[in-house]
């Protein structure tokens, strides 16, 4: 086991950040100073692109109450996703 400080890491080195920018370029120049690309180019997430990903793929429900919005995750799609694995890791997997 290597000692700590040798690629072990923390719980809260593992932690998510939060970094402010004042805008789209300056976070792709900081993605890119800090070596968080390979070279391609980068779309910063931001709330509304996740959400709208993650309704696309239907796996979060939006409801709207007056001026609120409420997300449900939907864990139907990825039990779906889960079986088919489990199965294939069996050697039973159907095509």
């Amino acid at each position: 086991m290597p000692a700590k400080g040798e690629g072990v890491r923390t719980m809260a080195e593992l932690m998510s950040q939060r970094y402010e920018v004042k805008d789209m370029a300056e976070a792709i120049e900081f993605y890119y100073a800090r070596g968080w690309t390979d070279g391609l180019p980068v779309v910063p997430p931001t709330e509304n692109s996740i959400w709208g990903m993650l309704e696309s793929a239907g796996l979060v429900r939006t409801e709207r109450q007056g001026r609120y919005k409420f997300h449900y995750i939907d864990w139907t799609p990825l039990g779906t996703i889960v079986e088919r694995w489990s199965r294939s890791r069996r050697g039973g997997a159907k095509r």
